[in-house]
């Protein structure tokens, strides 16, 4: 019996070790596939060197784990949430074959509102998104990438809505360096904050947060950060 405990947890440890999701390029798990690790955010999925855009058919997502599918490169439009389970023909969910980039992070909850949505040049209350990281994930030069439906977000974000938990660290600079805002609440306008359309990096972490105050100017100025390329999740 003891023996036959050992192996069962020896067994559920080593499933717990495992974390990401399989991507498939035919449904029921057929053709062309890949691996993506938690922590890994993909803004261009063409960028696997395995899948053309838009070819991804069917999922598997490992227990604890998120799956976040976009429509369009760069973690915009219509978004899928994929939380562990095996899912044998995106025709059902409405994104067969229109997959364009992917987010996978560990996560007992998968659903927008863990999500934090960053809007270009508007106020979020008028409407749809441009981009969203998961908790807990870096970007540390808003020039590179496919942020905002194709093209650079660097200097263009205006309002913020902040995901369950979060608190969005935003830089003046690239690699989290110059004037840093702090946000655990939903921003309308960072005009209030005297920091609309001045983010080059920016971090999406949990736990502690020291949100800035509405009256702009000051901040805190910080040394070069390298962790966080293309929207990978760093410790």
């Amino acid at each position: 019996m003891k023996k036959q405990i050992l192996a069962l947890v020896v067994s559920l440890a080593s499933a717990q070790s495992f974390a990401g999701a399989t991507i498939y390029e035919h449904s029921y798990m057929k053709g062309e596939r890949s691996y993506i690790n938690d922590g890994e955010l993909i803004d261009a999925i063409e960028k696997r060197g395995v899948f053309r855009n838009d070819s991804i058919s069917s999922l598997k997502v490992d227990y604890g784990s998120c799956a976040v599918l976009y429509r369009d490169a760069g973690y915009s439009s219509t978004a899928k949430y994929f939380q562990g389970g095996t899912y044998v023909d995106l025709v059902n969910y409405g994104i067969n074959d229109t997959t364009s980039s992917i987010q996978v992070f560990k996560s007992n909850r998968c659903d927008s509102s863990i999500m934090t949505h960053f809007r270009v040049h508007r106020d979020y209350r008028t409407g749809g998104g441009d981009f969203s990281l998961p908790p807990n994930s870096y970007l540390r030069d808003l020039e590179g990438g496919n942020w905002h439906r194709g093209n650079h977000a660097n200097d263009k974000i205006s309002s913020i809505i902040v995901g369950d938990g979060a608190c969005v660290k935003m830089y003046e600079h690239y690699r989290y360096t110059g004037i840093k805002k702090e946000f655990n609440r939903n921003v309308a306008t960072l005009d209030t904050y005297s920091f609309n359309d001045k983010a080059s990096s920016v971090k999406v972490t949990t736990g502690s947060c020291s949100p800035s105050t509405p009256t702009g100017g000051g901040g805190v100025i910080n040394p070069p950060d390298d962790c966080g390329g293309f929207g990978e999740i760093c410790p």
